[in-house]
């Protein structure tokens, strides 16, 4: 039978060639986005590292790898503007979430012991059209109606992470993090750097769909 993968969902990975030296970077900076309370993430408050002098250059990349994402999505990046709107870093595992309220979102390693290694799981969306009988993939001891795993019937797929590695996805693509070893010592901990992007246009435009560029914005708080 011929077949045919319709309607993929686009995942971009890349490695940033300068990882040991942020790195570095990223632990001297470290002290300012710790809370007494050990509260990390978005949680802490702390949603601004790209407003960071010291991480431009990594910012710099990621703003690339976005430009590659959509350029490969529609092939036209040039009309589009990338506005990073909040980025975090966290250390802990997240329960299945998506950042709807962004755009396109992006994942990136950063510190990742060996015993701390736990994957990113993406989820696929409700309405797959693969799922004939509802709930017809879910795994089920006693009857199993799956009995191989492939890219039309899995629940989830799950990307192992390592340091310099950097996810790009849709950001209202679930996913979550599996329970992470903890770890007294900071250094020690799988700590991860993400964020969200908005897109506008460049330009005003005449469609009906699609955010208008920033300067035809007007705010109206009295």
């Amino acid at each position: 039978m011929k077949t045919f993968d319709l309607f993929p969902t686009l995942v971009g990975t890349e490695v940033y060639p300068e990882h040991k030296k942020f790195k570095k970077i990223f632990f001297d900076n470290l002290p300012k986005y710790l809370r007494e309370d050990g509260i990390t993430g978005e949680q802490s408050g702390h949603v601004d590292l790209h407003l960071n002098p010291d991480f431009e250059d990594l910012f710099r990349f990621i703003a690339g790898v976005a430009d590659d994402y959509i350029d490969t999505l529609i092939g036209s990046k040039d009309i589009w503007e990338t506005w990073l709107v909040k980025t975090w870093f966290s250390d802990f595992s997240v329960p299945p979430h998506d950042h709807s309220d962004a755009h396109l979102s992006f994942v990136y390693y950063v510190n990742v012991p060996d015993d701390k290694a736990s994957p990113l799981h993406m989820i696929a969306p409700d309405n797959r059209l693969n799922d004939l009988v509802h709930g017809m993939f879910l795994r089920n001891k006693d009857i199993e109606a799956v009995k191989f795993n492939n890219q039309y019937n899995c629940n989830s797929v799950e990307f192992r992470p390592y340091e310099g590695a950097m996810i790009i996805f849709p950001a209202k693509l679930r996913h979550f993090v599996e329970s992470v070893n903890p770890s007294d010592n900071i250094e020690n901990r799988r700590i991860s750097l993400a964020g969200d992007f908005v897109l506008t246009f460049k330009e005003t435009t005449a469609r009906s769909m699609g955010l208008q560029p920033i300067s035809n914005w007007r705010s109206m708080n009295k």
